[in-house]
């Protein structure tokens, strides 16, 4: 792909919020992305649930429906 950073290689080693976004643009803007997953938790919990607030948690859940 052709553009200003397509002799660019990004390792992207994110796992949630603005990550993926960031890396799509970059991806966009001709850079090579190398997307690394994290390894997989037991008991059905996602990576990045205690970060969460609380709020989101419960949204997460589908305690609080929108």
């Amino acid at each position: 792909m052709n553009g200003p950073l397509q002799n660019v290689t990004v390792l992207d080693l994110t796992i949630a919020r603005a990550g993926p976004t960031a890396t799509r643009l970059l991806a966009g803007w001709g850079a090579n992305v190398i997307k690394v997953e994290p390894p997989r938790t037991g008991g059905g919990r996602s990576a990045t649930g205690g970060r969460r607030g609380s709020d989101e948690q419960l949204l997460a859940q589908g305690v609080i429906t929108t």
